[in-house]
């Protein structure tokens, strides 16, 4: 996969997008952005902030250019379909979405042009024939480099070579996660490093994964990166912290 193709891929969509935009705000008509996460508003945040940063650099602030509809659906990801249809009835030009949401509003939404960013694989997802060549009306990028989470391992093998066991926490539902498991898994192999797995697809699952490490510790711990990792990052170093493991994550 040529990720430089993609991304220059990106970059003339998003060229496109702005075209457009200019054309509508010519036309002295307000472009229309929805924007639909998977998250809550407060975990949401960050990305709808920088969003505006993003487009208030290239001029277009609300409300006096744009406007920007909001959609959230507070982790239930089944109520997307009827988001990307509130937001379709509401006309908007684009449709912004980032992280578990994107699949979702994809699959739901063949017409309206999607813009996504996310950590998972787009060709495991469906969504692109490879990272040159975004399929049905959406484009994006994706920040999933499989290779680094063995390159990390590597790096507490150098700090710690003493290191023989670590617990990896890992979204089994993120498209793209069997790419990282195996590199990870082979350079374990290399390093003679044993491997204990948790899966951590939900507050649940990590709560069972934080109990499971704390009765029978490793020497240090793993966090594959995805938006949920991201957003528990601070209950996962915490506990890390307490207990005097090194933790490493993306």
């Amino acid at each position: 996969m040529k990720r430089r193709e993609f991304i220059a891929g990106i970059c003339g969509t998003a060229g496109t997008w702005a075209s457009n935009l200019r054309i509508l705000r010519a036309q002295e008509r307000l472009a229309k952005i929805g924007l639909i996460s998977g998250l809550d508003q407060a975990a949401a945040a960050d990305f709808v902030r920088a969003l505006r940063e993003g487009l208030a650099a290239l001029g277009y602030v609300e409300p006096r250019t744009i406007t920007i509809d909001l959609r959230f659906a507070d982790y239930h990801l089944d109520r997307i379909p009827a988001l990307v249809e509130e937001l379709q009835r509401q006309r908007v030009d684009v449709i912004v979405t980032h992280a578990a949401a994107t699949h979702a509003v994809i699959k739901h939404d063949r017409k309206t042009p999607v813009v996504y960013e996310f950590s998972a694989d787009p060709v495991s997802l469906g969504i692109a024939t490879d990272l040159a060549h975004p399929l049905y009306n959406a484009t994006g990028i994706t920040l999933m480099m499989a290779e680094m989470n063995g390159k990390r391992l590597e790096l507490l093998h150098e700090i710690m070579p003493q290191m023989r066991r670590v617990a990896v926490l890992a979204n089994p539902l993120h498209p793209g996660m069997q790419f990282e498991w195996a590199d990870f898994e082979a350079k374990a192999k290399q390093l003679s490093i044993e491997t204990a797995f948790f899966p951590t697809p939900d507050r649940a699952g990590l709560d069972r994964a934080v109990a499971a490490i704390d009765a029978n510790p490793p020497q240090a711990v793993v966090a594959f990166s995805d938006a949920f990792v991201v957003e528990n990052r601070n209950y996962i170093v915490n506990f890390a912290m307490s207990r005097r493991l090194p933790v490493i994550s993306g």
